[in-house]
């Protein structure tokens, strides 16, 4: 008899304990949903280092990014398609991990992994450059001469 009450007690607590670990399964999956949708939509690109060097702020006026779903396009002029990747998330990381797939020109197939955070009102991305792609993915939001890495600071454009 005291082995059935104890089953019945351990059925009980996980029946009746389920529902709230769905609902916190559920708020998790809502919360990354959420996130992932706030990198949706037009930005423009404030900053730009690859190898600890910035690059001038005349080349960053008419960069733009454009992310859509799991896709982004990047322009570097208003009409002139720089770069197509896909992306995947993985937000269950600190920091949240970012991973480009690109879908054409002659990195087409390689994947970039990166990391990502938001700043404000501003996205931050540091990546490896597609020729160093097989490299681990970065663990900080820096960069220096030879590390091949990159970092790109977008805000959400107005135009």
């Amino acid at each position: 008899m005291r082995v059935a009450i104890s089953l019945f007690a351990l059925f009980a607590g996980t029946v009746f304990g389920l529902p709230a670990l769905l609902a916190d399964d559920a708020n998790r999956n809502q919360q990354v949903l959420d996130e992932a949708k706030q990198l949706e939509g037009k930005w423009k690109v404030v900053a730009l280092e690859a190898d600890g060097q910035k690059a001038p702020e005349e080349a960053l006026k008419t960069m733009r990014c454009t992310i859509k779903g799991q896709e982004m396009q990047m322009r570097d002029a208003a009409d002139a398609p720089v770069e197509k990747t896909t992306l995947k998330l993985d937000l269950t990381k600190t920091p949240r991990h970012i991973d480009f797939t690109v879908k054409e020109g002659p990195d087409k197939g390689k994947t970039i992994k990166g990391i990502f955070k938001f700043e404000k009102e501003r996205l931050v991305i540091c990546m490896r450059e597609a020729e160093a792609a097989e490299k681990s993915r970065p663990k900080e939001f820096k960069t220096e001469a030879g590390s091949g890495l990159g970092i790109i600071t977008l805000e959400r454009a107005k135009d």
